[in-house]
């Protein structure tokens, strides 16, 4: 509460009431009676944090596929979410711009287990290459390890280097 009593600067000071909506605790048929693109980013704001309904309302609901800026801007800033808008004339599709999203999850997935791979690739050519006695460099140049990595490598292998 505000608790101000010089009379100057409470002439400033508006009284408004100022109703707070908690979709987590609203129903979906209150939610409802939103018949504008608020209702549909007060759904998503409530089911944002379980992924199996929030891929279930916005599949199922074809109104996500023509929303207003302000109420996509308004899912991602609320959620935390980092969908980047797919527009379809002057409307953002939703179920587009979310299903672009797990494609480019799903490619930076195959990129980071590629790059794991190839690591461990790497690791085993240096592991074969120590139990062959090759000298350091050799076996950095050729795994493209690190040479604190070979020499990793070999401590945990039980091979002393040079």
């Amino acid at each position: 509460m505000l608790d101000v009593k010089d009379k100057q600067i409470l002439q400033f000071v508006q009284d408004y009431k100022l109703n707070l909506i908690e979709p987590s605790k609203m129903s979906d048929e209150q939610l409802e009676t939103f018949r504008t693109d608020l209702g549909l980013a007060l759904k998503f704001i409530k089911y944002s944090r379980d992924k199996k309904e929030l891929d279930d309302l916005v599949t199922q609901d074809r109104r996500f596929q023509s929303l207003e800026r302000d109420a996509f801007d308004l899912m991602n800033d609320i959620t935390g979410s980092k969908i980047k808008p797919v527009m379809r004339g002057d409307k953002i599709d939703m179920c587009a711009a979310i299903e672009a999203m797990r494609m480019e999850s799903r490619e930076a997935g195959r990129e980071a287990g590629r790059a794991e791979g190839i690591n461990e690739t790497n690791a085993r050519v240096a592991q074969d290459m120590l139990r062959k006695n090759l000298p350091l460099t050799l076996i950095t140049e050729i795994s493209k390890l690190s040479e604190d990595i070979v020499r990793g490598i070999a401590a945990s292998l039980g091979i002393k280097l040079a």
